[in-house]
């Protein structure tokens, strides 16, 4: 027995149970069945399948204004399939390629017409309802997702973009999404901490033993070349993964994913990667063992260049223009282990032990020029730096479940955090100032030793007692840390005689050198406090549902701080003993008790304590033209309220709807305050204190499918920002601060529309993004920038052949910049052709990105005291041929 929406035959309920009745002799008299159905008005159809009978409907129409229970007094008949012989006779059914099971959808895998070559991420880009950005993170409804499980465990750690690039679509049954209980609730038979949204890829039986692999190379202009392979091997209780990756393309984005291709979302480098990753996970057959080992290495090379335009709100309007190229090198290297046991209802143990090391070199080449009217200064600096980093994390919790006192529930919890941290540096830095105001060149060079060691120490304890839907806990967690670091600054230029005994002693700069030692002691204690309330009873159909109904927390930071600060003749102690205040309150409702319109509101108020060091009296000029202060007056503490309410109508696969609303204001923030001396070109920064920044945003997003076959589907995003940004500005010739207030409205709407049937897909889409500044400053001009972008991206397979086509264009569009270059048309197209070899084991792609070298990376800034314009130069256009080739084995059933 199934359950159907009348308007599209949509499965809502896909298995109902059935209590048959038998007559003396065997055979079935009547067949029951009973189920429990939200209380909304709508039309349904009931379908009875039993085989060698014709399948049974029966429509069924629900008021929800009527109360109380629904019966059907009238049978449905099921007739038998009469068997004529005819000729051959081919029936193509048409698969539902998403339906809810209870609180869980579910996507049918096999109902996707992808082409041959196809990953995990082609076939989630194409699920109703869901979006993914080019980070791997995945939204459902609205709604982001925590974490992307194989089978209903934890993969590669949580990094989903692995499972994404590499997952064949082919070997995919099902995804569903869904609340997932946590071990540590089974272990404690109660909800202690909240469940986990996760999206569970479900792999189909032949693929579920064995090992499945992938390999892929590929070359093409501008140099460009890539090559990577996969493997993924599985046991019953142990899965086993190795991948490696090497190119020089740092682009993930796909022809088609329309979305992504904005300039200001361009790559800011070049990159070249070379990587490889392994990961042993181990979990008994009742999941109460689990094990994973994982290794990862990666080599990157990085070469940038970058041109800005910086504009200070300030008396002359001066202007800084910049230009820099840079090259860095990384290596690392990280090793973790976690291991849980888990007693149901009893007992838990974790362990989580964690080593990285990186080590890393660069060099740069940076050209400043300061503008008031004309030039002013310009200084070239060119530098290098070397250095290494080491850190350290061991986490352990023990977890008894005490036993119950009465009919209150008990649990108990020790966790201890060890971590460690180890960076060491050296940089040199080698400049050129020539002033134009007053004629003269300088030139200077400095050479930094820096090194910082932390250790940090945390053990909470947690008590916690729940009663039917009540949940109380409180948490005592003491903590302790401590930092040691110094940055010597020597000016290898300044020694004159080659003679000097001490040659160490006369090229450092003691007034530029410092050391420190920060010390640490306090914690936080916790409560919290839960009420859940239960939207509907376990029921043949559907489980027991208990959701979050109101969560209060109260946070209190206990902090003892002490800072023993040297450099040049400042020798100081500094102390300092905090409380800080930090309640939250979520709330969680459901219109008529519905579990798919779900409103949630969240206040909070946040207090933290800014640095110490920003306190201590001290004067920077290392860098010539940039002279840095401590503030000793500043204010050791800042605060932030903040409000949201967000509402949802998921009700149906066809269509939703969410809107949400959020505001925040910022108390005693600390900024930079900015003194220019344009006779110099030198700026002056201090740390000052200044309150009442607040920012309101708005969003609302629809969902939309145009017809019952659901070729068509809308989406329209819109999302409105308004701040009130505070900073305090100096004003040439002015000895104090003042505030300075911009405010600045941001309007968004994104829209697409698509036509996916079989294996064509066609999507326009269009975006537009305006930013409109005013400041209360004198002489402040009125800024209005705008981004707009319009385009359309298709794909289809050929049939017989099998062969692929896709291609997409855009025009971005930008208007409003101060500087002209940025004032820009850039159409941008891209396209690829594929075609399978062997059965589909083996494609042959050619992929040609920004066919027209239009692209570029641009941000635009603005805040109280300038706006920003900054270029990047971006992977250049060009053509690559991919050969893939697809394998896997599986052992013989037996």
């Amino acid at each position: 027995m199934s359950l159907l929406l009348a308007a599209d035959s949509t499965v809502v309920i896909d298995s109902i149970p059935v209590k048959k009745k038998y007559r003396e002799d065997g055979t079935v008299r009547v067949a029951e069945f009973s189920m429990k159905m939200e209380r909304k008005t709508c039309n349904y159809l009931i379908r009875a399948r039993l085989d060698g009978y014709e399948d049974g409907f029966l429509p069924l129409s629900i008021d929800g204004n009527e109360g109380g229970l629904w019966m059907m007094d009238d049978p449905l008949e099921l007739r038998k399939i009469r068997q004529v012989d005819i000729d051959e006779v081919v029936v193509k059914a048409t698969k539902v390629k998403m339906y809810y099971r209870g609180d869980t959808i579910v996507y049918d895998a096999t109902a996707f017409q992808l082409p041959d070559g196809s990953m995990l991420d082609d076939l989630i880009r194409q699920m109703p309802d869901v979006t993914m950005n080019d980070a791997g993170e995945i939204f459902v409804n609205g709604r982001k997702i925590d974490e992307l499980q194989l089978g209903s465990r934890s993969f590669m750690r949580g990094n989903s973009k692995v499972m994404l690039e590499n997952l064949p679509y082919y070997t995919v049954k099902n995804i569903k999404v869904y609340e997932q209980d946590t071990d540590l609730n089974r272990a404690m038979n109660a909800q202690v901490e909240d469940k986990k949204f996760v999206m569970d890829v479900n792999l189909k039986s032949e693929y579920q033993r064995g090992y499945i692999a992938n390999a892929e190379v590929a070359g093409g202009t501008e140099e460009r070349w890539l090559g990577r392979a996969f493997l993924l091997s599985f046991t019953p209780k142990t899965r086993y993964t190795l991948l490696a990756n090497s190119n020089n393309v740092n682009e993930s984005r796909h022809i088609g994913s329309t979305d992504h291709w904005s300039p200001d979302a361009v790559p800011k480098s070049l990159q070249t990667t070379h990587s490889v990753a392994s990961e042993i996970d181990y979990q008994s057959a009742d999941k109460n063992v689990q094990e994973n080992l994982n290794v990862d290495f990666t080599s990157t090379r990085n070469e940038g260049e970058m041109n800005k335009r910086s504009e200070l709100f300030l008396s002359g309007s001066p202007l800084q223009i910049m230009h820099q190229n840079s090259l860095t090198k990384e290596n690392r290297l990280k090793v973790g282990n976690r291991f849980k046991y888990i007693k149901p209802q009893n007992f838990m143990f974790e362990s989580d032990v964690a080593l990285n090391y990186k080590a890393y070199s660069g060099s740069s080449l940076m050209l400043t020029e300061q503008y008031v009217g004309t030039l002013t200064t310009r200084q070239r600096n060119n530098g290098f730096n070397d250095g290494k980093t080491w850190t350290t994390n061991v986490y352990a919790r023990i977890q008894p479940n005490l036993k119950n006192i009465e009919k209150w529930g008990q649990n108990f919890r020790f966790t201890a955090h060890l971590d460690y941290m180890s960076d060491e540096n050296q940089h040199a830095q080698r400049f050129h100032v020539k002033d134009f105001v007053n004629p003269s060149s300088t030139d200077s060079y400095n050479s930094n030793d820096y090194s910082i060691r932390k250790i940090a120490v945390r053990t909470p304890i947690w008590y916690a007692v729940s009663r039917n839907m009540n949940f109380m806990d409180i948490e005592v967690a003491p903590s302790y840390s401590r930092e040691k670091a110094y940055d010597w600054l020597y000016h290898p230029d300044t020694l004159m005689l080659s003679s000097q005994l001490d040659m160490l002693q006369a090229i450092t700069d003691r007034a530029n050198s410092y050391n420190s030692e920060l010390q640490n002691y306090g914690g936080n204690i916790m409560f919290h406090f839960s009420r859940n309330q239960m939207l509907h009873r376990s029921t043949n159909i559907l489980p027991e549902m208990k959701v979050n109904f109101l969560d209060f927390y109260v946070e209190l930071k206990p902090m003892y701080e002490r800072l023993h600060y040297r450099r040049g003749q400042l020798d100081t102690l500094a102390t300092r003993k905090t409380l800080r205040f930090n309640p939250w309150l979520d709330i969680k409702l459901y219109v008529k008790q519905d579990y798919f319109r779900p409103v949630s509101i969240r206040i909070s108020y946040y207090e933290s304590n800014s640095p110490l060091m920003n306190q201590i009296d001290f004067r920077d000029d290392a860098t010539p033209l940039v002279v840095r202060l401590g503030n000793p007056n500043l204010k050791p503490w800042f605060a932030q309220t903040f409000i949201s309410a967000e509402y949802k109508d998921i009700r149906t696969p066809r269509h939703n709807f969410t809107l949400s609303a959020e505001y925040s204001y910022i108390y005693n923030n600390v900024s930079q305050s900015v003194s220019f001396n344009p006779a110099t070109g030198v700026y002056t920064y201090r740390p000052e204190n200044i309150h009442g920044i607040y920012d309101v945003k708005a969003k609302a997003g629809v969902f939309y499918t145009l017809d019952s076959d659901r070729y068509w589907t809308v989406e329209n995003s819109f999302d409105g920002n308004f701040t009130h940004w505070l900073d305090h500005v100096m004003l040439a010739n002015e000895t104090e601060s003042r505030v300075n207030a911009v405010n600045t409205l941001t309007l968004h709407d994104g829209a697409y529309i698509q036509y996916n049937k079989g294996a064509l897909n066609v999507r326009a889409t269009g975006d537009v993004k305006w930013r409109h500044s005013e400041g209360k400053m004198r002489d402040f001009e009125t800024l209005n920038a705008i981004d707009f972008k319009y385009g359309l991206s298709a794909r289809y397979t050929i049939p017989v052949l099998k062969t692929t086509v896709s291609a997409d264009g855009n025009m971005y569009s930008r208007r409003g910049y101060g500087s002209a270059d940025l004032n820009t048309n850039d159409f941008v197209l891209n396209a690829s052709i594929s075609q399978p070899f062997l059965k589909g084991k083996l494609i042959a792609r050619i992929k040609g990105f920004d066919l027209l070298h239009q692209l570029s990376s641009t941000q635009y800034e603005v805040n109280a005291q300038g706006r920003t314009e900054t270029w990047y130069r971006s992977l250049p256009h060009y053509i690559m041929i991919h050969m893939v080739y697809h394998f896997n084995k599986n052992p013989k059933r037996k």
